[in-house]
């Protein structure tokens, strides 16, 4: 039922390690890069230039043909946008839950479907789905249960949550029952070794080495408030921003000697309690 599968491959070890699985189950894998965020007009950063060499490096390595594609805008409407909306209203949204939803599960799905004639798509995630890491047990008929893979230290299922059945229907996890440290080794037995060491992606992939606070002033208007003791009412420092701080976030206040850590935001005060 599934032959071509397109693969959302990012130079990283875990989507090269997808790639050569497919291969050896036997799929027509289509390897596709995907570039989310525009450098040149953005004062955000983005290392995909390099991550590009390490998935063109992988693809012919594995003989694996490589798309190039460009959701710049879908990302800055469906994810960039809703993200600012959020921390202006003094909330802290996830990133990654919303590219997965909308681009990685949505545009991409339907951009390879439409493009690529491809029967399913798959991911380097550590998840798996009650149809199976390769889509053995799918059923027409049946809906599709995210489920927990077997590394239960690298499990992404929580930033999958929000995927659409119609895309998680027909998506294949192939890392679903490794661990992290055979997934290293499996690429270096096939000689993977631009990504067999690479260092795992960590925070937003945008803001890359710079601080979340600075590079969130360039979009979000920065208002001062206070912080406030919750359990004397006393102010007990200034904050540059409700859209900086998060709720449990730990902050430091120079006047006192013990840190705080963030309890709640009043939109109407523009405070910040703090215990």
């Amino acid at each position: 039922m599934f032959k071509k599968v397109a693969l959302g491959i990012s130079g990283g070890v875990d989507s090269a390690v997808a790639a050569l699985l497919l291969k050896r189950a036997g799929f027509q894998v289509e390897g596709v890069f995907m570039r989310n965020w525009d450098n040149n007009y953005e004062a955000g950063f983005c290392s995909d230039e390099r991550d590009f060499e390490d998935a063109t490096y992988v693809c012919r390595k594995l003989n694996i043909p490589l798309h190039r594609v460009y959701f710049i805008k879908e990302y800055w409407n469906e994810v960039f946008s809703v993200l600012l909306n959020e921390y202006e209203t003094g909330l802290t949204p996830n990133p990654d839950i919303l590219c997965n939803r909308y681009i990685k599960f949505d545009s991409f799905f339907q951009h390879c479907r439409n493009n690529l004639g491809i029967d399913a798509i798959a991911t380097g995630h550590y998840a798996n789905t009650s149809f199976g890491p390769f889509l053995e047990r799918y059923n027409e008929s049946e809906g599709v249960r995210l489920l927990q893979p077997a590394d239960k230290h690298k499990d992404q299922t929580f930033f999958l949550s929000q995927v659409k059945q119609f895309a998680l229907r027909k998506c294949m996890f192939p890392l679903a029952n490794l661990q992290k440290r055979e997934v290293r080794e499996i690429a270096r037995n096939e000689g993977l070794m631009n990504v067999a060491k690479k260092k795992d992606s960590t925070g937003i992939c945008f803001i890359g080495k710079n601080k979340f606070q600075n590079f969130i002033e360039e979009y979000i208007e920065t208002k001062k408030g206070h912080f406030i003791d919750i359990d004397s009412g006393q102010v007990v420092g200034e904050h540059g921003g409700l859209h900086k701080w998060t709720v449990g976030q730990r902050c430091g206040v120079p006047s006192h000697k013990d840190a705080y850590f963030v309890f709640k935001k009043d939109l109407v005060t523009n405070d910040i309690y703090v215990i």
